[in-house]
């Protein structure tokens, strides 16, 4: 499931609506509620989602962590428009091994993008030749 859909169910349930009275509420068909919830359909635009939130009065802070949650909910990525060819290689590698990536790989991954490479000595040209 992803952030965004999480978040959406449990604003949900923590009001106690049915998918069809909140549908009402934010001015949406149940169907499409419930894609949302069930990652069926992608996140709506920003726009179009922050239309949806002020219909539900909801703080500064749940509107904040479901924009958040939308963000992270994307299902396409932006390489920088002079990208290595290095890292279009990784992330097509990363690609056709989401659907089998394990717990493991996961946090393996996010150690690595934590780490700060100015910390980890040498200069940015050999970083670059070493991946």
């Amino acid at each position: 499931m992803s952030p965004f859909a999480y978040q959406l169910r449990k604003i949900r349930t923590e009001r106690q609506l049915q998918q069809k009275v909140m549908a009402e509420i934010i001015g949406c068909e149940q169907s499409y509620l419930s894609a949302l919830e069930t990652d069926s359909k992608v996140p709506p635009q920003k726009e179009k989602l922050i239309q949806f939130l002020k219909k539900l009065s909801l703080s500064s802070e749940q509107m904040a962590e479901l924009l958040s949650a939308a963000e992270k909910s994307r299902r396409t990525i932006h390489l920088p428009l002079k990208a290595r060819s290095q890292i279009f290689e990784v992330c097509h590698k990363l690609e056709d091994q989401l659907p089998n990536i394990s717990d493991i790989q996961l946090e393996l991954i996010a150690i690595a993008l934590r780490l700060n490479p100015q910390e980890m000595g040498g200069t940015q040209n050999e970083k670059r030749t070493n991946l």
